[in-house]
């Protein structure tokens, strides 16, 4: 329990950057759209989790999306998506190697293309459905792990222009909380990137102190100077 977490992010899923497109819907010139199959190497996933491995690693944090045919909601799924058993297998595997494996499941608005048509009902009866169904199951294929990562990073006014459906203020504040009471009812505890923090002074205040917290950083030059950034 005290041992400090060394652990690796890798991306499976790749829907969690772009816009879900209609059928007949035209595309416009400039903006990123969902992928209809897995852009996935297993030769690479090997290498990399076996390396992670050799450097004294202890967790791969696995970025699902799309990647994986939800059994409550096999509608979510593209070509390629992998199956629960092959998931579980996996998660077997990563756990033989010394890697504990944690889903992470990304419920912000600004990366939430891989639900679907269910991205453009946020708030409602069906998208809380929804989004319970595939926490549930992400929980049992991981043999309830200790957290769920659940994103929710760049859900601002500026990272969502063009978007059709985004959240703020008191109705992101509702569903946030929702989110970790969700997650903490399936067994397993909220990890969320924390930048909704940067411009919100409130959130340290109103976040559970349950919620696991990680600053995202692209700064590869100086570092995490917290005289620098907020």
């Amino acid at each position: 329990a005290n041992e400090k977490i060394r652990g690796v992010l890798l991306h499976m899923g790749m829907n969690m950057w772009g816009e879900w497109l209609a059928p007949g819907e035209p595309k416009v010139k400039g903006r990123r759209y969902t992928r209809d199959e897995i852009y996935f190497s297993e030769d690479i996933w090997n290498r990399t989790v076996d390396h992670a491995k050799k450097r004294a690693f202890n967790m791969v944090v696995m970025d699902l999306g799309e990647f994986v045919n939800y059994p409550s909601h096999p509608e979510l799924a593209v070509k390629g998506s992998w199956s629960p058993d092959r998931m579980r297998a996996e998660v077997r595997r990563l756990r033989n190697m010394g890697l504990e494996p944690i889903p992470k499941l990304n419920f912000s608005a600004a990366h939430d293309a891989w639900l679907g048509e269910y991205s453009r009902m946020l708030t409602t009866k069906p998208y809380y459905q929804v989004c319970r169904d595939v926490i549930k199951d992400t929980a049992e294929m991981f043999d309830h792990p200790r957290f769920l990562h659940i994103g929710y990073d760049e859900e601002r006014i500026s990272h969502q222009k063009g978007f059709q459906c985004i959240r703020t203020d008191e109705v992101w504040w509702h569903d946030f909380l929702w989110f970790v009471k969700t997650v903490e009812d399936a067994g397993m505890r909220p990890w969320m990137w924390s930048d909704y923090g940067w411009d919100h002074a409130d959130f340290a205040e109103k976040c559970p102190k349950s919620v696991l917290q990680s600053n995202w950083n692209y700064s590869d030059l100086d570092g995490f100077d917290l005289s620098k950034y907020k």
